[in-house]
């Protein structure tokens, strides 16, 4: 129960020297978090290059926003759920790069049924 109570202390710390712009807070969180952040990441995306790029994400997101951290759950379930949308989000964007327009492969017809233009 302690060990509990001195991580919430020192990720509460952290935080505080994240909001006052100690870049050495950032770093730290990094070390403890990014191997969650990463796994998670990758168990979401099943890519390495996408996964590091949400690890990136979700420790700009904690620089940027971490004064919008509320504290009304463990510093780590929040980061937990930062990271899952960024994933999400990450997979919904490659989703849409893949999709290719059949309009532009399918032939064209006139309008009395027969193919229009040359036939290959």
């Amino acid at each position: 129960m302690s060990q509990a109570i001195d991580s919430a202390a020192a990720d509460f710390d952290l935080l505080a020297s994240l909001r006052r712009g100690e870049l050495g807070a950032l770093k730290a969180l990094a070390e403890r978090y990014g191997p969650m952040i990463y796994r998670l990441a990758f168990g979401v995306t099943r890519n390495q290059a996408d996964a590091e790029e949400v690890l990136q994400d979700v420790l700009l997101t904690l620089a940027r926003k971490g004064e919008s951290f509320e504290g009304r759950s463990a510093l780590g379930s929040w980061i937990y759920r930062v990271t899952t949308n960024a994933a999400l989000n990450k997979r919904r964007g490659k989703r849409l790069e893949l999709e290719t327009p059949l309009e532009e492969l399918l032939p064209t017809f006139k309008a009395d049924g027969h193919r229009a233009g040359d036939r290959p």
